[in-house]
């Protein structure tokens, strides 16, 4: 059991680095589009709520491992 939880933990870590480094690189496209059209603002408050749905998952997807842990 032990191995298992330890195994979707290393997945669940590289899932998230893949999928924030993907996020990083659109924003980062964006900001070449964007700097022109000095749509700057709006872009980076989207992204702020899109990170935090990141944080939200991550965070009750850790308190439901250490859950079931005695």
């Amino acid at each position: 059991q032990n191995k298992k939880l330890q195994f979707s933990g290393n997945t669940k870590q590289r899932f998230l680095v893949i999928f924030q480094t993907d996020l990083l690189m659109d924003y980062s496209l964006d900001l070449r589009t964007e700097r022109r059209s000095g749509k700057l603002d709006s872009r980076s408050g989207k992204l702020d709520s899109r990170s935090s749905k990141i944080d939200n998952w991550f965070l009750t997807d850790r308190s439901e491992i250490s859950s079931q842990n005695p």
